[in-house]
């Protein structure tokens, strides 16, 4: 069983290298193509892309009524 077990986990670590020099050389071509940032920058704009692309969610009720008291609170600071 523990070999079975370290096989996969080499078999998936082996993947996972292979996916990230896959993502590499993309990230090299747009480097190649367009030469504004390091390679580096392009591959961490590829691998965030999913994360930034989920946009923005709509303010809870919570956080417009601390939003709403902190503006009251800050504006009876400036008339002081």
């Amino acid at each position: 069983m523990a070999e079975k077990r370290a096989k996969r986990k080499k078999d998936y670590q082996e993947a996972l290298a292979e996916a990230r020099n896959t993502i590499m050389e993309q990230a090299a071509r747009l480097h190649e193509r367009f030469r504004g940032h390091s390679i580096d920058w392009y591959f961490e704009e590829i691998m965030q892309h999913g994360r930034l692309a989920k946009g923005t969610r709509e303010p809870t009720r919570w956080n417009a009524y601390l939003r709403s008291e902190v503006k009251k609170i800050n504006d009876s600071k400036l008339l002081i």
